[in-house]
């Protein structure tokens, strides 16, 4: 269709979430929560969304992504598909962060080596927003996100925002590698 009306095509893959839930994978991925984690609000309640911290859930996402761009790279001979959005809407719904043993495990543990040396090497050119939070704390170049970084619904959005990135950067990857396109 996109090449009889000479239309581009972006795709928006939500594999793992769309607007902060994950309703789109597969039943048998939202059946075997032991094997692909959800996140879990404060009180330990599961929600239906995955847990970012898990590497099975990053990891399968990546693998399906992978599959549908080397699907595409094949059929799509006269380049129609110029882009695709990788997620959509991403958050967690009723808590700041996730609270799951996982995550609760990741944000007791120092901030990556790989933020803090952007973030120093990026200082003075950080959004006004975050470098007034990162400030608060005197600039600390290591410790946990709470030292780093406060107590509060900023630090935990912070360290939901870290580990959506490094998902999403982990899935674009695992697709760029099969078909490189935006």
């Amino acid at each position: 269709g996109a090449r009889q009306n000479d239309v581009r095509i972006a795709w928006l893959w939500f594999a793992s979430w769309k607007n902060g839930m994950s309703s789109f994978p597969p039943p048998w991925v939202k059946a075997n929560q032991e094997r692909f984690p959800r996140a879990q609000l404060a009180g330990g309640r599961s929600v239906e969304v995955l847990s970012t911290l898990s590497e099975n859930n990053r990891e399968a996402d990546a693998r399906a992504f992978a599959a549908l761009m080397r699907h595409v790279r094949e059929v799509d001979k006269t380049h129609r598909v110029i882009l695709v959005q990788i997620e959509n809407e991403m958050g967690l719904v009723g808590d700041s962060r996730d609270r799951s043993p996982l995550a609760d495990a990741a944000f007791a543990k120092p901030v990556p080596k790989e933020l803090m040396d952007y973030l120093q090497k990026n200082k003075g050119t950080l959004l006004p927003e975050f470098r007034k939070i990162w400030e608060a704390t005197g600039f600390k170049t290591s410790g946990t996100w709470e030292e780093v970084f406060g107590k509060g619904p900023r630090t935990d959005e912070i360290f939901m925002a870290w580990n959506y990135s490094r998902y999403v950067n982990r899935v674009a990857e695992a697709g760029k590698k099969e078909y490189p396109i935006p």
